[in-house]
């Protein structure tokens, strides 16, 4: 009797594949009559068909997101048969799947005995009942990544109000699926999406993260079971072997996968469990995996890798996934720039991470001039915020079991990078923040402002995971209080950055100012003796001390040494002094005695000259994030 399909020719290779514009949108046909021509682009299938008798008895078939899946059919014939062309026999040419990925799709065949109404058939299929529990649940449950933090409509409300920014983002519309040449989901739309319906309740944002993980499961990874892709198979551009439109795929530069996890907790689609044991060993084959930690001209690149390493293990459990993430942990502990070389390492002194050679024509260890520097150093720390973010949440989610030594010295790490953004580029820059500079192209030494357009970067990117870290060491809130930095609908921020979890836990921070998880206070009245290695501290125990932290170094140990941008100098000499960050920890802080007691304590060993100490403690710590006390 008739059919109607979408029509999938392609000209071009790569991510220059187009459709021909002459197959574009719906072809119609009864009998051998064409009755409606493709050709054009704004004809979309509703993705139903009803085939009834005089009774209204029948059957309707409808094919979820069918606009979105072409080449798809729906087929009527005079003999009583309805087909559902998956891959339609009417397609004009031959449809090239990937080789190793899946395809899936979901078709709803509704047997009636009366009349019935074929949009309510559809309606039924493309939008299935969901619920959701109140935000307070997955907080205090740690479900989401083990975070705690995560911002309620009612929290979004405040600080809109609070700082005169209007209504949030409240936009319920279904993006339905559509086939993209490449990933143009660059900051993780699906995580976004996922959050706001849980967030707020808007249910066309979960149905658009299940129409993108639905669709992206199937096509973004390179299944592996078990050989070697990177010597089995022809790699594509993106890193997946090439086929027709299969530049669909997770790149390493951005972060793009975490949606597929909170989708998975949220509705237990065992394809998207597949679908990550998979992607583990899309991970582990990767060339980059062999040669990590220090591989990769590409720093953001490293960083995502390392990123998707911990998630998939905190998922999975496959400790190779977690022996890499710990290498890379101990080579951001230990690495150190080298004046004047092409060398990626920590500087001590202001808190950076030099990234240098993120660019082909600068040589790892070449000697490397300030004009390269600054431009070679462009991602210094910005975007390491989201990823210390995520191990720290991973590693205290269950710091026995994971067993890693060194989170200390991690975390110390990864304030320096904190405050380097925040206070070096931020405070110490200017009380004005429309003069600050942060954004995640910094440039080591240039005094201008980072951006072409001259006008700062706002909240971009990560720099909420670094004053989320700050609140949480020393209970400072200026970050969240600076009106132009607050992370969301600003006009010079990135991707409404609002809605990812490092921003949405500063939103919930700003509102809620939850018990700091460090809260260090300096000790009063510390005394010091001792000599050649040998030193014994005392001083009065202080009340309600959860736990005492002891860092010692070379020099007097200072909160931070500060560097003017416009003098090029520090506010204190470094030859003189450490900041806070850098100095040494040790392992067996005494337990705390009660409020008023001596309490003393002694380190045997230490090489080199006199060592300088400083004690704090706090009253809120903890390391299982996941069991905050305090929590709403």
């Amino acid at each position: 009797m008739g059919h109607a399909s979408s029509c999938l020719p392609v000209k071009g290779k790569g991510r220059k594949q187009v459709i021909e514009k002459k197959f574009r949108g719906i072809k119609v046909r009864h009998g051998g009559k064409v009755l409606h021509e493709a050709g054009n682009e704004k004809d979309i299938v509703r993705g139903w068909a009803d085939f009834s008798g005089d009774d209204g008895s029948g059957v309707t078939a409808a094919v979820r997101w069918m606009a979105g899946y072409w080449p798809c059919s729906l087929e009527i014939s005079g003999d009583g048969r309805i087909t559902v062309g998956l891959f339609s026999k009417h397609n004009p040419k031959a449809f090239q799947v990937n080789w190793g990925t899946h395809l899936t799709r979901q078709v709803m065949l509704d047997f009636h005995l009366g009349e019935t109404d074929g949009e309510e058939t559809l309606y039924a299929l493309q939008h299935p009942p969901i619920a959701r529990a109140p935000i307070g649940q997955y907080r205090s449950s740690g479900a989401i990544f083990n975070r705690t933090e995560i911002a309620g409509a009612e929290d979004e409300l405040a600080v809109f109000k609070k700082y005169n920014r209007g209504m949030p983002e409240r936009d319920d519309t279904f993006k339905h699926v559509s086939r993209r040449v490449f990933w143009t989901k660059y900051y993780s739309e699906m995580e976004c999406y996922l959050l706001n319906y849980l967030r707020q309740g808007r249910t066309g944002q979960f149905l658009s993260a299940q129409a993108f993980n639905n669709y992206e499961i199937d096509k973004a990874f390179a299944r592996s079971h078990g050989f070697d892709i990177s010597k089995d198979m022809k790699w594509g551009g993106t890193g997946v072997p090439k086929g027709q439109f299969v530049q669909n795929s997770f790149d390493w530069e951005h972060q793009q996968t975490m949606g597929l996890a909170l989708y998975y907790y949220m509705t237990g689609d065992e394809r998207i469990r597949e679908g990550i044991v998979d992607y583990g060993e899309y991970l582990m084959l990767h060339s980059a995996a062999k040669a990590m930690p220090d591989a990769w001209k590409s720093w953001r690149a490293w960083q995502r890798m390392v990123r998707n390493c911990a998630w998939v293990f905190d998922f999975t459990g496959d400790k190779r996934q977690l022996d890499l993430v710990h290498r890379c942990m101990d080579f951001l502990i230990d690495s150190r720039e080298v004046q004047g070389k092409a060398v990626r390492g920590r500087n001590l002194k202001r808190g950076y991470i030099l990234t240098c050679f993120n660019h082909p024509s600068v040589a790892r260890g070449s000697t490397m001039n300030e004009k390269d520097k600054n431009i070679q150093s462009k991602r210094i720390g910005t975007l390491m915020g989201e990823l210390s973010s995520q191990l720290m949440h991973l590693h205290h989610k269950h710091p026995d079991r994971l067993g890693y030594k060194r989170m200390e010295d991690f975390e110390d790490a990864m304030l320096g990078i904190a405050e380097y953004c925040w206070r070096e580029h931020g405070l110490d820059r200017s009380t004005k923040p429309a003069e600050w500079t942060m954004h995640h192209h910094f440039k080591i030494n240039d005094p201008g402002p980072t951006l072409a357009n001259k006008k700062p970067g706002g909240y971009v990117y990560s720099c909420a995971a670094w004053a989320n870290l700050i609140y949480h060491n020393f209970g400072e809130t200026w970050m969240y209080d600076m009106d132009f930095h607050i992370p969301f609908n600003n006009p010079n921020s990135a991707r409404k950055q609002h809605n990812h979890l490092q921003n949405q836990q500063a939103i919930y921070i700003n509102n809620q100012r939850p018990p700091l998880r460090r809260g260090w206070k300096d000790v009063p009245g510390v005394k010091v003796t001792g000599a050649n290695g040998s030193y014994t501290l005392s001083w009065k125990a202080v009340s309600s001390v959860k736990k005492y932290k002891i860092k010692y170094a070379d020099k007097p140990i200072v909160p931070w040494l500060g560097f003017d941008y416009k003098k090029q100098k520090y506010d204190l000499d470094p030859e003189k002094h450490v900041p806070y960050f850098a100095a040494n920890n040790v392992a067996d802080e005494p337990e705390p005695l009660p409020a008023g007691q001596e309490q003393t304590w002694s380190i045997k060993g230490l090489k080199g000259g006199a060592k300088h100490f400083v004690v704090k403690y706090s009253t809120t710590y903890t390391d299982n994030w996941a069991n905050v006390k305090g929590v709403k």
